[in-house]
């Protein structure tokens, strides 16, 4: 086992392969419920095939403390992590289903009877959100790619690839052998968490005779997914201030983004994302009054203008840019950044060229009507 930093707040841990991989996780999980120091001080935990990422909180605990916990794990390869059982109807009439079974030397009806009849467990989840690479089933399954990938493959597409098993929770190109299909939402930006599927999670395909058929099974009251999510409300971002009053955008600059502190959704095949400059972005709201959280627009290389429509508060943190209001009868004034500012109905607010750094962060009180998916309004 080796442990490497990732950047100030994550260690990576590399160990020999998968099952190994699966034992520090379910470790460190275990951990994270009976450690109440640690649980709060890991924010994620993300496997893969043969390393573990811990992101962590080093204000919570160091990464001595964080370290010492990984090295007492004793290297036992147990998959057992109290993942949910999940089960997954499925049409076994997959384009390569005829494929799969001559390259396993079986007929058909025991390529579905052999996937169908071992359970397999989620050890990652890549290439796509949602996308988990499904291990432990039967040990006759280690199926070649395509040597073409398909350049359309359609969302709930079940396959095979290697020793893996997965579903394919979007349409996208793919090159996994593909044996069936399901119905089951794989990734529903709805629902929390947005996956169905997780790593730990141990999945059941059960096989039905037509695909209408997949939707009665699925139903069934103990399946996860089968319990109803309601959408988030599209003002989630807001804090209650007055609707009528906002920003125009005159000019974006180079690029504007919605940010906020990011999503940590890794283990669901998410990349990370969130306002790059972490301290401006949190100076800007409290400079205006918001939680420190609120979202708030992110602009990459100045450049950018917004007209008030109504009388609205906003702070501009981050890279040092010339500001200046221009009123509704062309008075153009400089103003300080790295305070509150009054902008009346009417008047613009404009970013100059950067006198040094890269990002701005415009705060607006009571933030931004924006919907969190999932979990986090941030842009990328």
């Amino acid at each position: 086992m080796r442990i490497l930093p990732s950047g100030d707040h994550a260690l990576l841990v590399e160990v020999d392969g998968l099952d190994m991989a699966l034992g520090l996780y379910a470790h460190l999980r275990r951990v994270m419920r009976t450690d109440p120091v640690f649980g709060a001080a890991v924010d994620s935990l993300v496997p893969a095939a043969s390393t573990v990422l811990v992101t962590y909180d080093p204000l919570v605990l160091p990464r001595s403390g964080v370290e010492s916990v990984i090295g007492a794990w004793d290297g036992s390869a147990s998959r057992a992590s109290g993942g949910r059982r999940i089960r997954i109807p499925v049409a076994y009439d997959g384009e390569d289903l005829e494929d799969v079974a001559d390259i396993l030397g079986m007929s058909t009806q025991e390529v579905v009877s052999r996937h169908s009849g071992t359970p397999w467990t989620a050890a990652f989840v890549g290439f796509a959100p949602g996308f988990a690479y499904l291990t432990g089933g039967d040990p006759a399954f280690d199926v070649p790619r395509r040597d073409t990938p398909r350049l359309h493959v359609p969302a709930g597409a079940v396959g095979l690839a290697g020793a893996y098993s997965g579903v394919y929770p979007r349409d996208s190109s793919g090159g996994w052998r593909l044996i069936g299909v399901t119905d089951v939402p794989l990734w529903d930006e709805t629902a929390d968490p947005p996956a169905l599927i997780r790593p730990g999670d141990v999945v059941e395909f059960v096989p039905v005779h037509a695909r209408a058929a997949m939707t009665q099974v699925g139903a069934a009251p103990a399946d996860p997914y089968a319990v109803p999510v309601a959408p988030p409300e599209a003002d989630e971002g807001s804090t209650g201030e007055d609707a009528s009053a906002g920003l125009r955008v005159v000019s974006p600059g180079m690029a504007a983004l919605i940010e906020d502190d990011g999503r940590l959704a890794a283990d669901m095949g998410v990349t990370g994302s969130g306002a790059a400059d972490r301290a401006a972005f949190h100076t800007a709201n409290s400079l205006v009054g918001n939680p420190v959280s609120a979202p708030v627009l992110e602009i990459t290389g100045g450049g950018a203008a917004f007209t008030a429509a109504g009388d609205v508060v906003v702070a501009v943190t981050g890279a040092r840019a010339p500001l200046t209001i221009r009123s509704a009868e062309g008075i153009v004034e400089s103003v300080p950044d790295q305070r509150p500012v009054l902008l009346l109905d009417g008047e613009t607010l404009r970013i100059g060229a950067l006198d040094a750094g890269w990002r701005d962060y415009v705060a607006l009180r009571g933030g931004l009507r924006v919907r969190r998916v999932p979990g986090s309004a941030s842009s990328g």
